[in-house]
């Protein structure tokens, strides 16, 4: 015999296949709350009047299913509707200040070229690849500092390197972030699609995929955006012909400060010696949580938690050392 508490065969099946769409675990957790108490009422209800049990359960099952549905389609089709590709480029647009990751191979066996560009609005822009740093403002570079002894470039890093001048010229002229410019900072595609979802790329239910084809040729490129923030966080650009790729990981929130894209305070932190290549290739870069980001930085943290244990030491009674 079923309890009457226990869940029914029809409501549990369509909370289960409700689940499996795009809901929160706070929309979920509200939805299961409701249901459950609906029940509780229902049963209390039924309890005293035999008659009508069989009619009322019927009835609270029809019930909990409409409920659940038109929860589940009101949240479906309000806050929760996918990006569009305009929405992407939209919110691309309205950013203050970018940091861009970008890993350049040049075919399989190749060992990739790393390259960082941060962006502030104004036309601030300062990059690292291989052992430089360059400054860019307004859309003209000011200077490249090497940061580390000249070595022999790899095809990956020469690869990099060319795109250094042409990126502070494009996207150092303009006051909003334009998405397509970043994108001509991959390989060349003679003729690419407009950018289509691909549902079947989108496994997860926080991000929505964009693919974009080379109509003359096997290339591809592949755009990872945010489902709320409709920002993109991932570009991918893979020939197959050799496993060319170019790979770009996006953030926004660590914004700097006006010293970091300053040339003259860059160099005189130089200037003051000491430290290693990492100390001089990410030179007044600041974590927005607070983390160290450099050997120095590190050196720093462990210096104050000794001073702190130190303190505590000293802060602590004798007869409790012991």
């Amino acid at each position: 015999m079923r309890d009457h508490n226990q869940p029914t065969d029809e409501v549990d099946s369509l909370v289960r296949d409700a689940m499996q769409k795009d809901l929160p675990p706070e929309t979920e957790a509200r939805l299961r709350r409701q249901l459950g108490e609906f029940r509780v009422r229902l049963a209390n209800r039924a309890e005293g009047r035999p008659a009508t049990r069989r009619v009322a359960l019927s009835l609270g099952r029809a019930a909990a299913v409409v409920l659940t549905v038109l929860a589940v389609a009101g949240y479906m089709f309000a806050g929760r509707s996918t990006p569009t590709w305009a929405d992407v480029m939209e919110r691309f647009a309205s950013v203050s200040f970018l940091h861009a990751t970008i890993y350049v191979r040049n075919d399989a066996v190749s060992e990739p070229a790393q390259l960082d560009i941060w962006m502030g609005h104004g036309g601030k822009l300062r990059l690292r690849v291989g052992g430089k740093v360059a400054f860019g403002d307004n859309g003209r570079v000011i200077d490249e500092v090497a940061i580390a002894p000249a070595t022999a470039a790899s095809k990956g890093l020469l690869l990099a390197e060319a795109t250094v001048a042409y990126f502070i010229n494009k996207m150092g002229r303009v006051d909003t972030f334009s998405f397509e410019t970043l994108m001509q900072l991959l390989p060349e595609m003679s003729t690419i699609s407009t950018p289509l979802r691909n549902q079947e790329a989108s496994i997860s239910r926080d991000l929505v995929v964009f693919d974009m084809t080379n109509e003359e040729g096997p290339e591809w490129v592949r755009i990872w955006a945010l489902r709320e923030s409709r920002l993109p966080v991932r570009v991918l650009f893979w020939d197959p012909r050799n496993a060319q790729t170019t790979d770009v990981l996006l953030s926004y929130g660590n914004e700097q400060p006006p010293a970091f894209f300053d040339l003259e305070a860059f160099k005189a932190r130089l200037a003051a010696g000491g430290g290693t290549a990492a100390d001089r290739a990410y030179a007044l870069l600041e974590d927005v949580g607070g983390r160290p980001v450099t050997p120095q930085d590190a050196a720093a943290l462990a210096e104050r938690r000794r001073q702190k244990a130190l303190e505590a030491e000293a802060a602590t009674p004798e007869k409790n050392r012991t």
